[in-house]
């Protein structure tokens, strides 16, 4: 709105030439100028004449010398000049803005309290409204809790009124069911994930098993097993097997000796015999 001179810087200069021109050289401007009078020791100098005719023309005389004088000052030549530069400083305003963080305008608090419940003299259950300076306590409880502000325009009201009726039957808390309670959802989990487990061996496993253990007697029972190899016309590999005597199976302990030992000794042939089995 305004402008303010930072710097100025102002020159002036003024120059005057010599005395004017003296009229034209020539042999009556080189001249010396006339011989003084000299005057003697103690005599006095000679007084101008008295005003009269020869006084005025002294008068006139002195007149005219001033004005050529003058003229001569107005006719001698004189230059000036002047130089003036001023700079301006315009003043200017930064605003920075800054969002501040969310501020409170007003608070508004409506409390509801319940009626006290005590007992009578005969014990039987009563309620009890607040009195004036129970309400005031915990008015200026919510107050200080709140940070109440008088002058920011708060306001701060508390009531009390019965929330439910008194009964006589105390209230049966509700209950769950029990297909929706957290541990019995859990047991759920883990009987049907051993169902599963059950149903997989039973379905899978069993026949697998089955099938081993229905190819163990036939394999057994010869007293000599051979298993072909290759092409028609190949060569045949037999595996000695323990003959079981009629009527009595052979122990377990003595089958699982020899099995032991004929892996020990022929191991390929042990192999091949066991991929026929697998195979079949």
């Amino acid at each position: 709105d305004s402008a303010v001179v930072r710097s100025e810087q102002n020159s002036e200069e003024s120059s005057r030439g010599g005395a004017g021109n003296g009229g034209i050289p020539g042999a009556l401007t080189n001249q010396p100028p006339a011989g003084g009078t000299a005057v003697a020791a103690g005599a006095k100098p000679a007084t101008p004449p008295a005003p009269g005719a020869g006084g005025k023309n002294a008068n006139a005389a002195a007149d005219a010398a001033a004005a050529a004088a003058a003229a001569a000052a107005a006719a001698t030549p004189q230059n000036s000049s002047k130089q003036s530069t001023k700079n301006y400083e315009i003043d200017r305003t930064l605003s920075y803005a800054r969002q501040p963080a969310g501020r409170i305008k007003r608070v508004s608090v409506a409390v509801l309290v319940d009626n006290v419940h005590q007992s009578s003299e005969d014990g039987t259950a009563k309620d009890r409204a607040l009195t004036k300076e129970e309400l005031e306590g915990i008015t200026k409880l919510v107050k200080d809790t709140v940070g109440f502000d008088e002058a920011r325009g708060d306001s701060v009201n508390v009531v009390n009124q019965p929330f439910l009726p008194h009964t006589e039957e105390p209230i049966k808390p509700e209950t769950i069911p029990l297909w929706q309670k957290p541990m019995v959802r859990d047991i759920a989990r883990l009987v049907l994930g051993a169902l599963v487990l059950v149903a997989l061996a039973l379905g899978v496993l069993r026949p697998l098993i089955k099938n081993i253990t229905a190819s163990l007697p036939a394999a057994s029972s010869p007293a000599l097993l051979s298993v072909g190899e290759g092409a028609a016309g190949g060569v045949a590999a037999s595996v000695p097997v323990v003959a079981a005597v009629p009527g009595q199976p052979a122990p377990y302990e003595q089958q699982l000796v020899q099995a032991r030992t004929m892996v020990a000794q022929d191991p390929k042939r042990v192999a091949q015999v066991v991929k026929t089995w697998v195979g079949e």
